[in-house]
Formats: structure tokens, C-alpha cells, sequence
């Protein structure tokens, strides 16, 4: 520990910069996780680690052990994204060989329309993959919300695929096939 940059104290206890601990969870964490972690840095709000100051730790972590499967990992994270769920989400479509969707992009919506916020977004095919957790079903507020944005995105042309914690990776995989093939898209 005491080779690697980024060990501090917090009220006299030595502990590790997030960067750093990523770059030691690579020995141990399987890529997705991996992955998910590192969009997890990038968030914005909090503050953590930009992509360069990422990119630079990984460099300086190379000859440890896990820096392939960190390289791996740098390789696959993204600003933006807003859970672990919605990572193993996008990481599962660039598995079928999908086209990068963005993450957490606003979508365009007609004029006067509240501002969207899309999870998953193909603006080519205007194609949307959306991750809801349990709050979509349990919270009224968020459950009614949705159902307005599901709406005023379908109006404006969007073709919307909701997936939920059980949600088949046959049944993903063949609703977001079919919705870009539909809109052009070929492997």
C-alpha cells in the first residue's frame, strides 16, 4: 500500500483515495463489478475521480496484480451513469454486440414538454433502454412520473424498453434487437 499514490488519513486512520481502492479491487472484483465501480467514480456529484485522474492511477497501477482486468475496466467506464444496474445493463448490450448507447442523456422532447432524462439512450434510432428499480413500482409519485415520461417520449417517436430486476436476458436481448433493427440499425 504504501508503494501506490493516493493513501491519506481520515481522523488518523491510514486510508486509501477512492481511485486507489478501485485499482486494489481489481484483483478480487469480477469485471462487471469492476466496471460498475468505476462508473461509480466518475459521477460527477460526487466528486470522486475525473477520467483522466483515472487513467492516470491505471498507468501507475500496471505490474500489479489485476492490471489487466483494470485496463479492461478503464477501458468500459462512463460518466454518468447513475447505478450498478444500469452498468451490468449497458455492459450486457455491448455483449450482444449492440451499438454504446449514451448514458443518462436528456432526450429531446417537443416544445413545452417536461425535460427527459433517458438511462439508456440511442439518439440514432431514438431507441431508449430504461432500468427501473423497485422505487418505479412502490413510490405513486415516481410510478405516475414515469408514466407521463413514457408517454411524452412515445408521442415524440421514441421506442421505450423498460427492464426490471426480472427482466429475462433473452427477453432484453430480443426487445432491443428488434427495436433497433426497426429503426434501421443492422449488425
Amino acid at each position: 500500500m504504501a508503494n501506490l499514490p493516493g493513501v491519506g488519513t481520515v481522523a488518523g486512520i491510514p486510508v486509501l483515495a477512492p481511485i486507489s481502492a478501485w485499482c486494489q479491487l481489481a484483483s478480487v472484483l469480477e469485471l462487471n463489478d469492476l466496471v460498475a465501480a468505476g462508473d461509480h467514480l466518475l459521477r460527477a456529484e460526487l466528486g470522486l475521480a475525473t477520467a483522466v485522474e483515472i487513467a492516470a492511477r491505471v498507468v501507475q497501477y500496471a505490474g500489479h496484480r489485476g492490471a489487466l482486468r483494470l485496463c479492461a475496466a478503464e477501458a468500459l467506464i462512463r460518466p454518468r451513469v447513475e447505478s450498478r444496474r444500469e452498468t451490468f445493463l449497458r455492459l450486457f448490450l455491448l455483449m450482444c454486440e449492440f451499438p454504446e448507447p449514451e448514458t443518462n442523456m436528456d432526450v429531446p422532447l417537443p416544445l413545452g414538454k417536461r425535460r427527459v432524462r433517458g438511462d439508456l439512450v440511442y439518439f440514432r434510432y431514438k431507441v431508449l433502454v430504461e432500468y427501473d428499480g423497485e422505487q418505479h413500482r412502490t413510490d405513486d409519485v415516481q410510478y405516475n412520473r414515469d408514466a407521463e415520461r413514457l408517454h411524452d417520449l412515445r408521442v415524440a417517436g421514441w421506442l421505450v424498453i423498460t427492464v426490471r430486476k426480472g427482466s429475462s436476458k433473452e427477453w432484453v436481448r430480443d426487445a432491443v434487437d428488434a427495436a433497433l433493427r426497426s429503426r434501421g440499425w443492422r449488425p
